[in-house]
């Protein structure tokens, strides 16, 4: 590989020379602090098996404390944890807390992997290179003497990020922007530098698709074949972080890396130039951003992949990943074989949405699977089937812990984020057929179906397509959208079809109001029928709290109606008896 000099640094060295004067501690030196579930140090661990992405189950962990890091210095420590972790995670990055809705997320996950038999050794603090980059150079301090070169990159243009970090993992190096460089070469760092911009010959001019078009041309060959990454690398807002997500584990795979604007035409094409060298069914990991989420997964379905959703500081997937296969002996959720109903009555049930995101599956959901609130009233929850093989422990654990009024399903659409209504007609069977496997690998049994339909509903209008899903996949329910207008429930032979309602206005419901409505609605429009009504509580609303305070105001009333709160697979039972 082409060596690049930055004006002024010290001379290179061949690839392979150990950093001197800059990371002098090699693993096992002092300076750890070793803490094992109980407290103690404990040398004791976990039989080291290998899983099917060829990783050894950790025995223990270096966590890396991220306090008071800033955008570049997670990505730039992101990174070299994915580096590190390649063949088996060594490191853990995270804060010191981390807080959602009071419930401190950071310190459930740090349980799991201590119930799992991984010892915890917090690494000694090390900002040599400033406190915005401190998760690196604690990293750095003591496994810099492993790295072969660094990759340097241009903040000013972010996609040479997703080169250098490429380039990283099939190194074994790190990925650093010019400014941690600099730092780096100033402290004495003395360790070979690659240039991006230069080696590639971008220059102040050069496009976001003028830099994936020459990844698609240059970086696909060598790495892995089943999956890719759509990765920002300058962060983006977000209603919490905005720290860039999902590098650790896309290094640790050896992926290619890339980002798409799918509003702007030459970036779409540099995509397809990526894509088109993958089969079809393939996860694509990452996130375009919100604002364009239509539009992104309308690109990536109509190329015959799926999306996994990644965004917002989603992070240490590569330690999660780590951990072999979960693979269920039966249904986690099964449809009892009848449940009697009373004519007239109003029977609800609640979905919590956006199982299909990764980020929020390891935050937001954790911190209402730790509220109070849950198992007061029945409540279904979306998960990504595909953490079987990403994040078992954390499946397990929520398996594990469950009450009576929890149950699971599979997220939209399937075993990954598509529209079925664009997705390629020949690579659509292929699609199922991989949902009905990961499916039933999870113990799903029930599926959260999303196409393109009117009022933004997603329940899709494409019968035909419902219909195959149906037949091929065969699940006990289709639960439609998110937020349907009717709230209509039908049956196709043993499959139950149902539409989830939300807020009427595109959207889930996200208050008790939102809920309140939903239920007067279907109430109003049932002309004294019995009503069954499947609410979507939107992950990004006030969640367990608006469900919680909608029950105790329906639960309140004296309006000669009989109000039932009942689980999903109850619902479902119910309407295969009536039907």
């Amino acid at each position: 590989m082409k060596k690049i000099t930055l004006t002024g640094t010290l001379a290179l060295l061949l690839i392979g020379s150990l950093l001197t004067g800059c990371a002098g501690e090699t693993s096992g030196s002092p300076g750890t602090e070793a803490v094992s579930a109980a407290g103690e140090t404990d040398h004791s661990g976990p039989v080291q098996e290998v899983n099917s992405f060829g990783m050894k189950t950790p025995a223990e962990l270096d966590v890396v404390i991220t306090d008071g890091n800033g955008v570049d210095g997670m990505l730039a420590a992101r990174i070299l944890e994915g580096v590190l972790n390649m063949g088996g995670a060594r490191v853990y990055l995270a804060p010191s807390e981390e807080t959602v809705d009071g419930v401190n997320i950071e310190k459930t996950k740090q349980k799991i992997l201590k119930d799992a038999g991984v010892r915890l050794n917090k690494l000694k603090y090390d900002d040599s290179f400033g406190s915005e980059y401190a998760a690196f150079g604690t990293l750095f301090a003591k496994y810099g003497g492993e790295l072969t070169e660094l990759y340097v990159y241009d903040t000013a243009l972010p996609d040479t990020a997703n080169v250098a970090a490429m380039m990283a993992s099939g190194k074994h190096g790190a990925a650093v922007s010019t400014e941690l460089y600099n730092k780096m070469k100033a402290k004495g760092c003395s360790l070979p530098a690659v240039v991006i911009t230069d080696f590639c010959g971008f220059g102040a001019g050069t496009t976001s698709a003028e830099i994936n078009r020459w990844i698609g041309e240059n970086m696909v060959e060598g790495r892995r074949r089943d999956m890719v990454f759509c990765l920002k690398p300058d962060g983006r807002s977000g209603p919490t972080d905005n720290r860039p997500a999902a590098y650790d584990l896309a290094a640790a795979m050896n992926a290619v890396i890339y980002f798409v604007d799918p509003r702007d035409a030459d970036s779409m094409e540099a995509q397809r130039q990526i894509l088109d060298q993958f089969d079809d069914n393939i996860p694509v990991l990452g996130w375009s951003g919100w604002e364009v989420e239509r539009d992104y997964v309308s690109t990536i379905s109509s190329l015959g992949k799926y999306v996994v959703c990644i965004d917002w500081g989603g992070a240490n997937f590569s330690v999660w990943a780590s951990f072999p296969e979960y693979a269920a002996d039966q249904p986690v959720s099964a449809i009892p074989d009848s449940y009697e109903t009373e004519d007239g009555a109003v029977y609800v049930s609640f979905m919590m949405s956006d199982g299909d995101a990764w980020h929020y599956c390891s935050k937001e959901l954790i911190s209402s699977w730790e509220s109070d609130l849950r198992g007061e009233f029945p409540i279904a929850w979306t998960l990504p089937s595909l953490f079987t093989r990403f994040n078992p422990l954390t499946l397990r654990y929520l398996y594990g812990t469950a009450t009576k009024s929890d149950a699971f399903l599979q997220g939209p659409s399937g075993i990954g984020y598509m529209y079925p209504s664009l997705y390629p007609e020949e690579a659509y069977p292929g699609f199922l057929e991989q949902t009905k496997a990961i499916l039933k690998q999870a113990g799903f049994t029930m599926v959260n179906y999303w196409d393109l339909s009117d009022d933004n509903a997603m329940i899709g209008k494409n019968e035909d397509l419902k219909e195959e899903y149906m037949m091929k996949v065969d699940p006990d329910a289709l639960l439609l959208g998110h937020s349907g207008r009717t709230g209509k429930a039908e049956t196709f032979g043993d499959v139950v079809m149902i539409e989830e309602v939300g807020n009427y206005n595109g959207a889930g419901a996200r208050t008790a109001a939102d809920i309140v409505n939903a239920i007067d609605t279907a109430v109003r429009n049932s002309k004294g029928k019995t009503v069954f009504l499947l609410i979507n509580v939107e992950a990004w609303g006030e969640r367990l709290p608006a469900a919680a305070a909608a029950v105790d105001e329906i639960e309140s009333r004296n309006d000669g109606k009989t109000y039932s709160f009942i689980t999903v697979p109850e619902m479902v039972a119910a309407i295969r008896s009536m039907s």
